[in-house]
């Protein structure tokens, strides 16, 4: 396994072990300016997002989001989903789902063990494992409830143990989204001198708004890269790209010369790569409407009416927002191969 990628997954194992809820970031953009804090770097905290510059206006400018799922007391005793929480909070509107989407999210909790934290400081404020969950008619809201976790301040996050393995093949824990921020710290600690922004609340569908706030002034690029995995069914694991593109999604269509760019790049470094809304096209059943799903990058090109674009670079994965989530490590030698060509 080549350094710097056995790099990123250490890195990706240190992190993890900072709690990061959406909706509770601060401990994590803690954390990150003070590892990342070193001459020749400026370093602004804007309210939602942790922003670090080495004054290259040449490169393109990185994002990477903070948060992670988990859940919030709702002070009844129970713990609520905390992307809906803050979803609603933030933009007032119900996040969207069928009962099966809130089953699939529910089977992700049961039988985890989660640890409640201190949103200011990250001290653990108790632990348990999740052995029920509900609808919440009064909320409308998964509900969860964590013996021993019942007393809880309403408010308080509770995180996913921070289990990490790292193999020779592979690497496995809640790897969304913490793989992208541990890309854009060892990127930095290396020496990218651009600029990255490490945004709050990406699942809940606020980190584009959090993206554009910390570039307010800076005048318009195409050249964002944005750093994350990206899921694939169980059974496609061992037959994965390593790099997984895109040239859209469901919000917009990304910038063309740089994400021509990147595949030129992976062809020039034998990487295997594949363009995901093309793939989810191909393999979407007859008759049925491909979903091509919304991400931060075609919520920023929707808003700006692509005045802001660029295109992303994802990993891929399985076992998609658990605990056991699994990126091959060919993969990630990949992908930090092509993050190091890209920006020189």
């Amino acid at each position: 396994m080549e350094t710097l990628a056995a790099r990123v997954m250490d890195a990706c194992c240190d992190l993890l072990v900072v709690p990061s809820v959406v909706g509770h970031e601060a401990v994590l953009l803690d954390h990150l300016a003070a590892r990342l804090r070193r001459p020749g770097l400026e370093i602004i905290r804007h309210p939602h997002a942790l922003e670090v510059s080495g004054g290259d206006p040449t490169a393109p400018i990185l994002s990477a989001h903070a948060d992670r799922h988990g859940l919030i007391a709702d002070g009844s005793g129970a713990l609520q989903y905390a992307a809906f929480v803050v979803k609603r909070l933030r933009d007032h509107e119900d996040p969207p789902g069928s009962r099966a989407f809130l089953e699939r999210i529910a089977e992700r909790f049961i039988g985890e063990e989660v640890h409640a934290f201190d949103p200011r400081t990250g001290s653990t404020m108790g632990s348990g494992r999740v052995d029920r969950s509900w609808l919440c008619p009064i909320r409308d809201n998964l509900a969860f409830r964590v013996p021993g976790l019942t007393r809880l301040p309403e408010g308080t996050p509770v995180r996913y143990d921070a289990a990490c393995e790292v193999g020779e093949e592979s690497l496995s824990g809640q790897l969304d989204n913490v793989l992208g921020v541990a890309l854009g710290v060892v990127l930095v600690e290396e020496g990218f001198r651009g600029r990255i922004v490490f945004t709050c609340e990406e699942e809940a569908g606020m980190s584009w708004k959090h993206l554009l706030d910390a570039l307010a002034g800076t005048p318009p690029s195409r050249r964002l890269l944005v750093l994350d995995t990206s899921p694939f069914p169980e059974d496609a694991e061992g037959g994965l790209p390593e790099v997984v593109l895109r040239r859209r999604d469901g919000n917009g269509r990304f910038a063309g010369a740089i994400t021509e760019e990147v595949i030129e790049a992976c062809g020039a470094l034998g990487l295997t790569h594949v363009i995901k809304d093309e793939w989810v096209e191909r393999t979407t059943p007859p008759g049925e409407t491909p979903n091509l799903g919304r991400t931060e990058l075609g919520r920023v090109v929707r808003e700006t009416g692509g005045a802001w674009n660029g295109t992303t670079v994802q990993i891929p994965t399985v076992g998609y927002h658990t605990n056991r989530e699994r990126a091959e490590a060919r993969a990630v030698v990949g992908v930090y191969a092509l993050l190091e060509h890209l920006l020189g």
